[in-house]
């Protein structure tokens, strides 16, 4: 399964990357993590792509509790 090795690859360097720009300034609530969203088709991708990491990542924590 290489595309599932890759998936958890870029999550692993998603997470290190939200951590540094964490320690580095306000996270989420710091403007210039936004700036580069410039139009609403920009910011519903980012989204779509957020909660999409975040329902597999919920997936696989409870995968192991209920022996899926």
């Amino acid at each position: 399964m290489p595309g599932v090795v890759q998936i958890l690859e870029i999550q692993e360097a998603l997470g290190r990357a939200k951590d540094a720009d964490d320690a580095r300034a306000g996270g989420a609530a710091d403007p210039r993590r936004w700036t580069g969203l410039r139009t609403i088709v920009d910011a519903r991708a980012m989204l779509k792509a957020v909660f999409q990491a975040a329902a597999q990542s919920r997936v696989q924590v409870l995968q192991p509790a209920h022996g899926l």
